[in-house]
């Protein structure tokens, strides 16, 4: 009777431990599947009016979960339902108008500036002490017109680390800035709108966003798809590289 006793209880222990598995199991997949994309997804809910460049990939990192892809569309929407026009004309140049709110309006350059390595060196690097943006926010910015350059209104600019991990650096006070990968997802509705020409040629443009590896950038290709795994920052890729200036200006 002992032994069966003892039997017994190892049986009940062995089940027992079984189910412990069990219900560890679902709340491992309930943390993967349920919880976490629903926290995600509440802060992407939180940044749409503060950030909808990072609200709209947060959405869209998500794929099917609970309609992400309608919320993405909805910030696109409400974005172009905001602008008061597509063009204008500044400093003489035609430039984009992306986004219009609070009394601003988020331009880019419609015609690229003549191609710029990223930096002066093929070197891990991030925009927050890249060559380009020490360039655009220095050099490029002071050979404005006074009128004009006043109108820019210095932005805290984002730098998210790419899906590949890289470090996007820390977050920057700029006055002009290079589009990141999220931007430049959001404010265009296809491949089409996202070309950039230069003397009747396409060709390819930087994004300020990491690639696949801590010394390549993220460009936008002569046909508008978005370059994820970069273009090595300095060498003859990237001297053929143009460059489209953003800018937050006053209405």
């Amino acid at each position: 009777m002992k032994w069966l006793k003892q039997q017994s209880n190892a049986l009940k222990a062995i089940i027992l431990g079984g189910v412990a598995l069990v219900l560890a199991a679902i709340i491992v997949l309930l943390s993967v599947f349920v919880i976490a994309p629903n926290v995600r997804y509440s802060r992407a809910q939180r940044l749409i009016d503060t950030d909808p460049a990072g609200a709209h990939e947060a959405f869209y990192n998500m794929g099917d979960f609970r309609q992400a892809s309608d919320m993405m569309q909805q910030i696109q929407d409400d974005i172009i339902a905001g602008r008061t026009e597509d063009r204008m004309e500044f400093d003489g140049a035609t430039w984009l108008v992306l986004e219009q709110r609070d009394g601003r309006m988020l331009l880019l350059r419609e015609e690229a500036l003549p191609p710029r390595a990223y930096h002066g060196a093929f070197v891990e690097i991030t925009w927050e002490n890249s060559a380009l943006r020490d360039y655009l926010n220095g050099q490029w910015l002071n050979r404005m017109s006074p009128g004009y350059r006043d109108r820019i209104v210095q932005t805290e600019v984002i730098n998210r680390d790419s899906r590949f991990g890289m470090d996007g650096g820390e977050n920057t006070q700029d006055y002009v800035f290079l589009l990141s990968m999220a931007e430049a997802r959001l404010y265009f509705a296809n491949d089409q709108a996202r070309i950039a020409r230069t003397n009747n040629v396409n060709v390819f443009w930087w994004l300020r966003s990491p690639g696949m590896q801590a010394n390549l950038a993220a460009t936008v290709s002569a046909d508008g798809s978005l370059g994820i795994t970069g273009t090595p920052v300095h060498g003859s890729m990237a001297a053929n590289r143009y460059v489209r200036p953003a800018v937050w200006v006053t209405v």
